[in-house]
């Protein structure tokens, strides 16, 4: 075991002997749908929920779910219903001190909250629960059906009040013609294709962490997806675009108006390093050996502060880096230093191959009436505050998100979102490869990249319990990429500097979740792609095309 990961390890068994007898912490996968509930019901002012830094666990959404009871007469009949649903969904948590030892088997009961579980254990200190995962969706588009089924295995425990953890593994094959291969350009995650034939593609997604809790502090030492900013189409700063890296995460809660997170990750450069590779024992028919091939270590430090000013207002400040070759360095583990300045001590005299590539961006939130929220993020790559003072905007590299977001404003039970997100030339790339930011090839922030904007509304309503009926749109324009050398070069490119990709898209979908965690699902989608480049869009995406898929469902994904 390397130094470093026994550091680690030793850490967390001295945690684990230190209090194993003491809130079990188990984080809730991003894009579960008590997430949507949730925002729902900060929106409309019934309760207080930052909604910048996700996942959150189990815990913080029963205290979330708490704090809507008294709140009858706010809540729509609907709004109720759901409102018990998830409490059912929660309800070991609600109820962990007043409950006594159970185990359900293979569904054969229903769990206390009347609720199915493949398997589970519960008493006031321990909680263990395994379920499947397994789900269907089959499609049609560019004149041709395309199906996609994945399976797999989702687990948690919470032990005692400082532990917990969980384990979400999901196999998936897709097959068609012309299946999405890259997911380059969509909000798809990223995945690393690990087998496949001409019509067909199959990866995993595996995810989990263990996880310490106290009133003050949460560390966590896990594998998983991030997000970082409010977008809601994606995010700028930290989205579930690119697959999900190894993390150390750090959570800091002195107050309610502060909280402090700190993320350490482990990347994939996907740059070999050619002068560790070496030959392995295993010839080839030319009697040439297998060589063992090295990519050279990457890795991202990010840290931010959350300042509620008061109810339902938000003011995020952070930064980021993504350094390379050699580490982890300690500096970067730090989780209070000014990352900027250690790398300044890093670079040393300042050469140009010498240093790292550093963000900084903020976030806010105004719901400064009920039923509304304005949310923005600025993520800033690059900026000269002389240049920018007097007057000269060449070289300033950055991104922004601004969006509006209504609920049960002037009709009940329904949402409505408009969004703009605008990147400028450069943003997120590096003219030394393994700083890119990027995790396995794939953005880790916006998914449209630099020198892009897009616009996006989406129109929600909420008929029934788990039920949700949306209409969207979006309006999304791509320029080229040159040479990396231009992005050190005066006057700056112009935003879309061509080629130009555009892309109109509008659609309808339905989603409906029977019992827990089963959902059926039909999504209907009108395309228009244009591409002034000859090489960047296939061929067969181009053009009008109408897109129809339906799915069924069981597990977080």
């Amino acid at each position: 075991m390397r130094p470093f990961a026994l550091k680690l390890f030793s850490l967390f068994w001295f945690l684990f002997f230190f209090s194993l007898m003491a809130r079990g912490q188990v984080y809730v996968p991003v894009g579960n749908s008590i997430y949507s509930f949730l925002d729902r019901m900060d929106v409309k002012g019934v309760i207080n929920y930052s909604k910048v830094i996700q996942p959150k666990t189990r815990t913080e959404i029963a205290r979330l779910l708490l704090s809507i009871d008294g709140s009858d007469s706010l809540l729509t009949p609907e709004e109720r219903s759901t409102y018990q649903w998830y409490r059912q969904a929660y309800f070991y948590e609600l109820n962990k001190k007043e409950l006594k030892t159970r185990m359900t088997v293979l569904g054969i009961k229903k769990d206390t909250a009347n609720r199915w579980q493949f398997f589970e254990y519960y008493d006031p200190v321990f909680h263990f629960v395994v379920n499947p995962v397994f789900g269907l969706e089959v499609s049609h588009q560019y004149g041709e059906y395309q199906y996609r089924r994945w399976n797999g295995l989702n687990t948690y425990f919470s032990l005692g009040k400082h532990w917990g953890g969980q384990l979400e593994f999901i196999d998936n094959l897709e097959k068609g013609d012309y299946i999405d291969r890259t997911k380059t350009f969509s909000a798809v995650p990223g995945v690393e294709v690990i087998a496949g034939s001409q019509n067909t593609i199959q990866y995993s997604r595996v995810a989990g962490s263990v996880n310490f809790s106290s009133k003050y502090v949460d560390v966590s030492l896990g594998k998983g997806w991030l997000t970082w900013g409010s977008g809601y189409r994606s995010q700028l700063i930290l989205s579930t675009k690119a697959p999900s890296f190894p993390y150390i995460r750090l959570v800091i809660k002195p107050v309610r108006w502060l909280r402090f997170y700190y993320v350490h990750g482990f990347l994939n450069s996907r740059v070999p390093d050619s002068t560790a590779f070496y030959n392995t024992q295993l010839k080839k028919t030319d009697s040439t050996f297998v060589q063992r091939v090295i990519d050279r270590p990457k890795f991202y430090a990010a840290h931010i502060l959350e300042f509620r000013i008061k109810k339902r207002i938000l003011l995020s400040l952070g930064e980021s880096v993504v350094y390379s070759d050699q580490g982890p360095r300690v500096g970067f583990l730090v989780p209070f230093l000014f990352f900027r300045s250690v790398d300044h001590y890093y670079e040393g005299s300042g050469e140009m191959g010498k240093g790292s590539n550093s963000q900084f961006f903020a976030d806010f939130n105004f719901g400064l009436i009920k039923k509304v929220n304005f949310y923005g993020t600025l993520f800033i790559d690059e900026f000269s505050l002389s240049r920018f003072l007097r007057g000269d905007f060449s070289r300033n590299q950055l991104g922004y998100t601004v969006g509006f977001n209504s609920y049960d404003l002037l009709v009940k039970n329904f949402s409505f979102r408009i969004e703009y997100t605008h990147i400028l030339p450069w943003v997120y790339s590096n003219f030394i490869q393994t700083q890119t930011y990027t995790n396995s090839g794939y953005l880790m922030g916006h998914y449209i990249g630099q020198n892009a904007d897009q616009l996006y509304s989406k129109l929600t309503y909420y008929p029934l319990r788990a039920l949700s009926l949306a209409v969207w749109g979006e309006y999304i324009r791509r320029g080229g990429f040159k040479d990396v050398t231009n992005q050190y070069k005066d006057p700056a490119e112009p935003f879309l500097y061509g080629p130009v990709r555009k892309d109109f898209r509008i659609g309808f979908s339905a989603s409906y979740e029977v019992i827990h965690d089963v959902f059926f699902k039909f999504n209907y989608k009108f395309s228009n792609i244009t591409d002034e480049s000859d090489t960047r869009t296939p061929a067969y995406e181009l053009g009008k095309h109408n897109f129809i898929g339906i799915s069924v469902s069981y597990g977080y994904f």
